[in-house]
């Protein structure tokens, strides 16, 4: 995607959470690998943390008129959360007050799927080593895209077949904002 914006002249700033190289990102990190422990809601909260600790940059990139690309945002700790069986009330209160898209695209594939594909690249995390959890994840986040009105793309379809559906969708909201502030 960023390299379509970038092609496009499109000002923009990718930012990819959790940011491992922060200092509550390291922790997180260290939890991943599982090196220290935290409970279900302090998970969530060094989460939230780690996006605070980048909130400058995401309002400066708006400020400046870039499109911000945000990976795994609020909308996954909810999705997380859920999963664990934390009140998706408390969830999204500890995510208020931080910059909220204006567009959310769920590529959604079934967990096996996407675990197969993963585990090719790389070594499964803590999370994800969890097919039930997994399926739990998943069924949060198709919860939360029906409730919040998201885009959703078969995420089982190539990747050349994907990047031309989220383009679809990322170029025409660029283009009804732009038509909104002119």
């Amino acid at each position: 995607m960023e390299k379509r914006l970038r092609e496009s002249g499109v000002r923009r700033r990718v930012i990819h959470f959790p940011d491992y190289e922060t200092p509550v990102g390291r922790l997180i990190k260290a939890f991943f690998l599982q090196r220290i422990y935290f409970d279900a809601r302090g998970v969530r909260l060094l989460f939230t943390a780690n996006r605070w600790e980048r909130v400058s940059q995401i309002e400066r990139a708006l400020r400046r008129g870039a499109v911000v690309i945000l990976d795994r945002y609020s909308s996954s700790n909810i999705a997380y959360g859920v999963a664990d069986d934390l009140e998706k009330r408390w969830l999204e209160d500890i995510e208020s007050g931080l910059p909220q898209p204006s567009l959310t695209i769920l590529i959604d594939i079934p967990p096996r799927e996407a675990l197969k594909r993963k585990g090719r690249v790389k070594k499964l995390d803590r999370y994800e080593k969890n097919v039930k959890y997994i399926e739990r994840v998943r069924s949060a986040y198709l919860d939360l895209a029906k409730e919040k009105g998201w885009k959703m793309v078969n995420g089982t379809r190539s990747r050349g077949e994907l990047e031309e559906e989220i383009w679809t969708y990322v170029s025409r909201h660029i283009s009804r904002v732009a038509a909104r502030t002119r």
